[in-house]
């Protein structure tokens, strides 16, 4: 039988301590049993997205990303492979169907890029039967929303090419919004 499941993270630390909110959870619809509780370590206060990166009507990767800077998928196998498992069949504990991956990693900043919306899968580019999905996201700073001379404030494209690398800093490609003329209208601010 197929089981619903709603994901969703613990929430956010206001003091900035990630003494609180530090777990993804997964509940079953159904049942209202936590399914999973899984420790992250840091505050996860924005919004899960599930996708169904293959179509085959089943979601198959959970986005979310944390108050540190990470952005992670839960990859689970097809429903038909051997390694799918009923979520109720098993513990809540660490030991999920899925496998956990922190696709990209921004704790190499010189500010600390919190996340606090969910990711928004983008299909940007695609093989002739499958797409390559990308997450599009902001970071900044909640407690101070109205400052503009900080490094928290960024918006982040990034490709899943669905490999278990970790990527980093080194692997963002700089796009200043000024330089595309005649591409789209930007209106900034002040100007």
């Amino acid at each position: 039988d197929d089981v619903f499941v709603a994901f969703f993270g613990g929430g956010w630390d206001s003091a900035n301590a990630d003494q609180t909110g530090t777990y993804l959870y997964g509940v079953d619809l159904e049942t209202g049993v936590a399914v999973v509780k899984h420790l992250i370590g840091v505050d996860l206060p924005g919004g899960v997205t599930a996708l169904d990166s293959d179509s085959d009507g089943f979601h198959d990767r959970i986005y979310f990303a944390d108050s540190d800077g990470s952005l992670w998928r839960i990859q689970y196998p097809a429903p038909t492979a051997a390694e799918a498992t009923d979520a109720r069949a098993g513990a809540v504990a660490d030991n999920l169907p899925g496998v956990f991956t922190r696709i990209f990693d921004f704790r190499g900043f010189p500010d600390r890029q919190e996340i606090f919306t969910r990711p928004v899968p983008v299909p940007a580019l695609f093989n002739g039967s499958n797409y390559t999905w990308a997450l599009a996201f902001g970071s900044g700073d909640r407690a101070e929303l109205d400052r503009e001379d900080s490094g928290f404030d960024h918006f982040y494209f990034v490709l899943d090419v669905g490999d278990s690398v970790t990527r980093n800093q080194g692997d963002l490609l700089e796009i200043d919004y000024s330089e595309l003329t005649n591409s789209f209208d930007c209106t900034t601010k002040g100007g």
